[in-house]
């Protein structure tokens, strides 16, 4: 009788627990009902349904593109990343060892047959028998060092061949937030996902015709080391390269140095089309009330150079140059951006204000050497 009496007491514990457990589960599924598992990501709020007001699954994904940098870039592909060192003296490994307090910064293959760009700053006076670039494991001493007094970079060629070579980006097409990624060191593992954002730098009130000026900056720190590296766009076409490190590191666009490097192929010095005057980039230029005739846009003339372009084709002191063949001048490039595009010789035309009436001059560009070797 005691036997009986215990399995008894089992059975009904056992049916009690089968009951709680489907009314639990009847509970749960009037929550959460499987029609409402519809993948909803939290990012787009637009999607949930309003008409509803039973709680939903919903997947929260992590903020960024997570295909921005393509493992291949890092791992399979040939890096154009060099990086610029001191020469080191001696006869042991030791005394030839490249290490960090060697180190300079990097630099950016162009061509596949050896050709670098990096910024002039790097290098300083140094000369190519005093210099090491350090790539694809091996060292190399440059051939030639070509400096461009026009945007700040130097030009370095080795004695290489089959190198990786970029795909000029174009810079003009971003906007405030658009993403990028710098390759701060070869293979290294460790890119840098940025947001870009357009950023002039602080223009001279003074600017030659001859010059450029703009760059473009990306909200996030660059150590020195960074300096000369590469900033890539999600398509692997190169944005250009880091001209100054700091909490918003300054971005030399590409389009700047592939002027400047065409001209160096073609004539084998950099020669940029001169128009001869100093100007001043009116859209920063920030007037207290009235700007009485000064618009809101384009590029103030402040002088004229003897014997130039400018003088020969009638443009005035106080005229306000508005556009360069189709370009506005609008402050997204500087006039001498704007005139590096063309080659010397060239005859273009001019939109011009002055004293509140507009006109258009043609212009026959002369030319300007602004390598040093």
């Amino acid at each position: 009788m005691k036997k009986i009496s215990i399995k008894k007491e089992t059975l009904w514990i056992l049916l009690v627990a089968s009951v709680c457990g489907g009314v639990a589960g009847g509970f749960v599924a009037r929550i959460f009902p499987t029609s409402s598992t519809t993948d909803i990501r939290a990012s787009d709020p637009d999607t949930r349904s309003t008409t509803t007001t039973e709680p939903v699954f919903v997947r929260v994904e992590p903020g960024g593109d997570p295909y921005l940098v393509p493992p291949k870039s890092l791992v399979e592909r040939a890096s154009p990343v060099a990086t610029i060192y001191r020469k080191a003296s001696g006869v042991t490994p030791d005394a030839r060892t490249l290490d960090a307090e060697r180190e300079l910064g990097r630099a950016v293959s162009l061509t596949s047959d050896g050709w670098f760009v990096a910024m002039a700053d790097e290098v300083d006076a140094m000369d190519s028998k005093t210099l090491s670039l350090w790539y694809n494991e091996k060292s190399y001493t440059p051939t030639r060092l070509i400096r461009d007094t026009l945007n700040g970079t130097v030009f370095i060629k080795i004695d290489a061949r089959d190198l990786s070579s970029p795909v000029f980006g174009d810079v003009e097409i971003l906007s405030s937030g658009s993403e990028a990624w710098l390759e701060r060191e070869a293979h290294a593992l460790n890119p840098a996902i940025f947001r870009t954002v357009h950023l002039s730098s602080s223009l001279p009130a003074s600017q030659s015709s001859a010059m450029t000026y703009h760059r473009f900056s990306v909200t996030a720190f660059a150590s020195p080391e960074d300096i000369g590296a590469p900033l890539w766009d999600p398509r692997g076409t190169l944005l250009g390269i880091v001209s100054k490190s700091g909490v918003s590191a300054e971005i030399l666009p590409s389009n700047t140095i592939a002027s400047s490097f065409a001209s160096l192929l073609s004539f084998n010095e950099i020669r940029h089309a001169s128009l001869g005057i100093t100007a001043r980039d009116v859209s920063t230029w920030r007037i207290d009330g009235d700007r009485g005739t000064i618009p809101s846009r384009g590029t103030l003339v402040l002088s004229i150079a003897k014997n130039s372009p400018a003088l020969k084709a009638g443009i005035q002191k106080g005229d306000v140059i508005l556009q360069v063949e189709r370009d506005i001048l609008d402050g997204t490039a500087d006039l001498g951006e704007r005139l590096s595009e063309f080659q010397s010789g060239s005859e273009i035309s001019l939109r011009i204000l002055r004293n509140s009436e507009e006109m258009t001059i043609a212009v026959t560009l002369g030319s300007i050497v602004t390598s040093i070797e």
